[in-house]
């Protein structure tokens, strides 16, 4: 990740408000994978008095989420697994903070059990469109996004946000990799500071 390239997410973000602004009403869904301690689907329940799912492997974050005063709690569906591209199952993940991961963690000591679903399983089972999709899953998105792009998975998804992490030596061309896929199936791109924030939308 080039510093220049975060200086200019926080600055045009602070003037466009890109995570949050969105053409949405209170029949709209958002979903949120990785969504620590649900900042963001709280934003967006507040903001749209919308629909909202969000996602957290981890059981104290998932507390967190939980504990949230949402607008509309009635509306918000939160739920304590993350997502696989393999079979659902239990798997050790690394902590640290909002940058634990199932992936290796630099100076990471602790470890705790989370529970993983597989990812079509959890999107077919979603039985509307997606509004907004967003993706924060700490550098497993390079391969949750293959996977999706596979099992033609995005064809639901309206609007999609996708923090890339510069975890790899590729991840760069990684992150090129996944963006061309999301574009391949209609998605135009709204905004995108390489290896910090990606949008994509689509009629």
């Amino acid at each position: 990740m080039k510093i220049e390239d975060l200086d200019n997410w926080y600055r045009d973000n602070h003037t466009h408000d890109y995570l949050h602004r969105y053409n949405l009403t209170e029949d709209s869904l958002v979903v949120d994978v990785g969504s620590f301690c649900g900042k963001w689907v709280k934003q967006m329940n507040e903001m749209y008095n919308c629909n909202c799912i969000g996602l957290e492997p981890v059981g104290d974050f998932y507390s967190h989420s939980v504990a949230q005063t949402f607008r509309s709690p009635e509306k918000c569906l939160l739920y304590n697994f993350g997502l696989t591209v393999e079979c659902d199952q239990e798997v050790e993940m690394n902590m640290d903070d909002d940058g634990s991961s199932v992936m290796p963690v630099q100076n990471s000591r602790k470890r705790c059990s989370v529970y993983l679903k597989n990812a079509k399983s959890f999107f077919l089972e979603i039985n509307s469109h997606i509004d907004v999709l967003q993706i924060n899953i700490e550098n497993y998105e390079y391969y949750l996004i293959p996977y999706m792009f596979e099992n033609n998975l995005f064809d639901k998804v309206r609007n999609v946000q996708i923090q890339f992490h510069d975890y790899y030596e590729d991840s760069h061309s990684r992150m090129c990799e996944c963006i061309d896929k999301i574009e391949s199936v209609g998605f135009k791109t709204r905004f995108n500071y390489p290896l910090v924030w990606y949008g994509a939308s689509r009629d």
